[in-house]
């Protein structure tokens, strides 16, 4: 009884096994099948297209030994198989599927345009949550140069180094401006509304250059906006005309009317049709404290008071009188960036003369510019 028993068991416990390596062999066969239909599609589906293009290439040969309409009849074969060729290629989605891709499209759009708006919005709601900061009164006073602070902006050392990098940087107090043009800018000068209006014609009656570029215009309206296109030049031209003595000749501009009398440039400006609405008096008056302030204009003055000196010593040694020209410095190699002192007439320019004009042959202008006692054209300042 016994054994029959532990027989009994024995077969029992064998019996899963036994399913599972059925139900195992037959998974695999079905799997072998499923490869095989595969195999088997494949093989007949790359017959028939080796036998459509078989067909086609027949076909298309029979077309070019044909008409006309045998022609087109060839253009629409191809296109039928390139169409053929493209819808292979296609992802075949239900309506249900397309409409969801449709949906999720345009609310991704939608959420594109409206992110930044959703944004400044949420700003907005919450800007009146945002705490206020009270950097104090500005009344903490530097040692070393003066110059106002915030008492949150001294540094560990409870020094200030944003002004004069803690008293290592030592400048001169600025000049003071001058008195018309503080008035002017201040509102405190009967003609300050004027200036401020006509500001621009002022500037460029009285400079010593021309200021060149392309300009570029914007299409539209809208605020005005200087824009140019390229390099900005400025050209400034010889302190006489090559024939002045001449009727023809054009009126002097920009640096030749500092070569001149006060009296007579202003004549010259009033005359230009672009000065028409500026006012006599105050033209004559910039004009008057650009010659007392302005070192080019005091440099142009001299220039013209060693001429006069050179025509009577040439009248009273009875010879032609010598050309006069003018070296302006603008070497930026001798230059100190850092140097805020205004420069001097003496520190801009040197004068010199000769026959023809010429500068000294031992004297290197290179970097400089050189400015003559006559000409026409216009003279290019390196910038």
């Amino acid at each position: 009884m016994k054994r029959q028993k532990f027989l009994s068991e024995r077969q029992d416990s064998q019996e899963p096994r036994l399913d599972d390596q059925k139900m195992n062999e037959a998974e695999g066969k079905r799997e072998a099948n499923r490869q095989q239909m595969i195999n088997d599609r494949r093989i007949e589906s790359d017959k028939e297209m080796e036998e459509n293009e078989e067909t086609n290439r027949v076909r298309m040969a029979q077309i070019l030994l044909g008409n006309d309409e045998d022609q087109e009849e060839m253009l629409n074969l191809r296109q039928s198989n390139e169409a053929q060729n493209h819808a292979e290629i296609v992802i075949v989605e239900t309506e249900e599927e397309q409409q969801h891709r449709l949906e999720y499209l345009a609310q991704n759009r939608s959420n594109k345009v409206t992110k930044t708006h959703q944004v400044a919005q949420k700003l907005l709601k919450n800007e009146d949550s945002v705490p206020v900061h009270h950097c104090g009164k500005m009344d903490e006073i530097c040692n070393y140069c003066g110059a106002r602070h915030f008492k949150g902006e001294k540094a560990s050392d409870r020094k200030f180094s944003i002004c004069c990098s803690k008293g290592k940087v030592i400048l001169p107090p600025p000049k003071d401006c001058p008195e018309l043009l503080y008035h002017l800018f201040t509102n405190n000068h009967p003609k300050s509304p004027h200036f401020i209006k006509m500001i621009r014609n002022y500037n460029n009656a009285l400079a010593f250059a021309s200021m060149g570029a392309q300009i570029d215009h914007l299409p539209g309206r809208g605020p005005y906006c200087f824009r140019i296109h390229g390099q900005m030049y400025h050209d400034t031209t010889a302190v006489r005309y090559q024939n002045e003595d001449s009727l023809n000749h054009p009126a002097p501009k920009y640096a030749q009317l500092y070569f001149i009398d006060s009296t007579q440039a202003n004549e010259f400006r009033s005359n230009n049709p672009a000065n028409g609405r500026c006012d006599p008096f105050l033209m004559a008056q910039l004009d008057s404290l650009l010659r007392q302030c302005n070192p080019y204009a005091v440099v142009y003055k001299n220039m013209r008071q060693m001429e006069t000196e050179e025509d009577l010593l040439a009248e009273m040694e009875g010879r032609i009188p010598m050309e006069i020209g003018m070296i302006i410095h603008n070497d930026r190699r001798t230059q100190d960036e850092r140097r805020y002192n205004s420069p001097t007439a003496e520190e801009i320019a040197v004068f010199f003369k000769s026959i023809d004009g010429a500068p000294p042959e031992n004297r290197d202008i290179r970097g400089h510019l050189l400015i003559p006692q006559r000409g026409n054209r216009f003279i290019r300042i390196d910038t």
